[in-house]
């Protein structure tokens, strides 16, 4: 996956509870409220843009235990 941003270099375990509304998808997030969700994430570079140097991109590698939706979306932005 890449995401923008740059992220710490250290593998992560995102173990938070994921709610989802049912009548907006798009718009699931982070809430003790919501059913469990496992994601694992192993940075392997940092990426710059040529003609922005400011902009960092990260490309992880993603590993999910658990289905949720749009659960790497979510993760990714908790963190």
């Amino acid at each position: 996956v890449l995401c923008h941003g740059r992220m710490s270099w250290d593998p992560q375990v995102i173990n938070v509870k994921i709610k989802t509304p049912k009548v907006f998808p798009a718009h699931s997030e982070v809430s003790d409220e919501g059913r469990p969700a496992w994601t694992r994430v192993q940075p392997l570079c940092i990426l710059k843009r040529a003609d922005r140097l400011e902009e960092c991109y990260s490309l992880v590698v993603i590993i999910i235990r658990t289905g949720r939706t749009h659960q790497i979306r979510v993760h990714l932005k908790h963190i």
